[in-house]
């Protein structure tokens, strides 16, 4: 199910993953940024959603440094919204460039919170698979 769609991002609603997948096209600037994640933000809080995959891999690689501040920006705000499992999946060169500390990595400030990196979408399908079947969704 389709939630938005700009011609920069599109986002939906994957029902056999209870996930939300968010294709960037683009970087956007801070009120796209703004406007997609609070629409977002309203859907998660709406639907109970837990899961949150983030397709980064279509970003130009000349904006990588950008790219970190879109995947970062909002996670305390996708955590309160209550997403608890975040995949992101980043170009096949960022992620073979990444250190495994990056790739598993988890922000810690938060508890009952991941966030995982993916070199593709059938990776992330799998974890997002795992972890609602140890959360018992």
């Amino acid at each position: 199910m389709n939630i938005l769609e700009k011609e920069y991002v599109k986002a939906e609603y994957l029902e056999s993953l209870k996930a939300i997948l968010l294709n960037w096209y683009e970087l956007p600037d801070s009120k796209k940024l703004t406007t997609t994640l609070f629409v977002l933000r309203e859907f998660i809080e709406e639907q109970n959603i837990k899961n949150w995959i983030v397709n980064t891999s279509q970003l130009y690689a000349s904006k990588l440094e950008d790219e970190g501040q879109v995947i970062y920006a909002w996670s305390s705000i996708l955590i309160n919204a209550g997403i608890s499992n975040k995949a992101i999946i980043v170009s096949e060169a960022k992620y073979n460039a990444m250190e495994i500390e990056e790739i598993m990595g988890t922000i810690s400030l938060y508890h009952d919170y991941e966030m995982r990196f993916f070199p593709d979408f059938k990776e992330a399908k799998k974890w997002i698979e795992k972890m609602n079947s140890i959360q018992g969704e």
